[in-house]
C-alpha cells in the first residue's frame, strides 16, 4: 500500500494526574469522549488514509466498543499501546502498512486539533522529512533550584512542542528502530529523529491545541469548544 498516509493517536496512557477510576482519554468533553475528539479531525481530512489507536493493553476491546459506537466511518485499527510513549509510537508504527507516505503522530488526549492544522503540516513534509507544529512561550520562564531563582531564561526561541507530529514514514521507522535498538529514550518524537541526524521543522501552530493532563485542563478546554471554537470543531 504504497502512498497510504497514516495518523497514530496515542491513548495508551494510565491518566494518573486526572485522579478517578476513567482514564483521561475516556473522560466526556462536552458531550463526546476526549479520544474521540482527537481523532475526529483526522476522520475528516481527505489526507489521512488510515487511523492506528494505540491503547492501554486492558482496554483494547474498550476502545475498539467506543469506536464503533461513534460510527467514525474510516478504517480504525485499535493496537495495544506500551509501558512508554515511546512504545506505544513503536506499536503503532508497526501496525502502518508497509511502504507509508506520511506518518502523523497525536496524543489522544489533545482534543481540539483543527483539520487545517493537518493540512499545514503536509504541506511542510512535501519539502522536508519531519515537521512538528508549536506554539510560542508566553510567560516569563524562570531556572529554579531548591526553591530559588537562578537565571531568567529568554523566552524570545522559545516553543512549546504540540502534537501532531509528522514525519515521513520511513525516517521515523527507522529511528524508532535504532532506539529500541540501543535503548535510547526521547522525550517526543521530534528529539528522537533529531538524535539520529534529522532536521525538524517547527510550524507555528495553534496554542489552542491543549493536552489534557488534570482538571484544569479539562475545565479550560470545555469553555474553549463552548464559546470560542464552536466553529472550527
Amino acid at each position: 500500500m504504497e502512498g497510504v498516509n497514516v495518523a497514530i493517536v496515542t491513548a495508551a496512557g494510565s491518566g494518573l494526574r486526572m485522579g478517578g477510576d476513567l482514564k483521561k482519554q475516556f473522560l466526556q468533553l462536552d458531550g463526546l469522549p476526549i479520544l474521540i475528539r482527537a481523532i475526529i479531525p483526522f476522520v475528516e481530512s481527505a489526507l489521512i488514509d488510515e487511523i492506528v489507536v494505540t491503547a492501554p493493553a486492558d482496554e483494547l476491546k474498550t476502545t475498539e466498543q467506543l469506536i464503533r459506537e461513534h460510527h467514525l466511518g474510516k478504517r480504525i485499527k485499535v493496537v495495544s499501546g506500551g509501558k512508554t510513549r515511546q512504545e506505544s509510537v513503536y506499536n503503532g508504527l508497526q501496525a502502518c502498512p508497509q511502504g507509508s507516505k506520511w506518518v502523523f503522530i497525536h496524543d489522544g488526549v489533545r482534543p481540539l486539533l483543527q483539520k487545517s492544522v493537518i493540512d499545514e503540516l503536509a504541506g511542510v513534509l512535501k519539502r522536508c522529512p519531519a515537521v512538528i507544529p508549536v506554539a510560542k512561550v508566553k510567560p516569563s520562564i524562570k531556572e529554579v533550584k531548591d526553591g530559588l531563582i537562578l537565571r531568567h531564561v529568554p523566552r524570545e526561541n522559545l516553543v512549546q512542542a504540540l502534537t501532531p507530529q509528522a514525519f515521513e514514514y520511513g525516517l521515523i521507522c527507522d529511528a524508532h528502530q535504532k532506539a529500541r535498538q540501543e535503548g535510547f529514550e526521547a522525550t517526543d518524537d521530534a528529539a528522537l529523529v533529531q538524535h539520529y541526524g534529522a532536521q525538524v521543522r517547527a510550524l507555528e501552530s495553534d496554542a489552542l491545541n491543549i493536552k489534557i493532563t488534570d482538571e484544569a485542563d479539562l475545565l479550560l478546554a470545555t469553555l474553549l469548544i463552548k464559546h470560542y471554537t464552536k466553529d472550527l470543531l
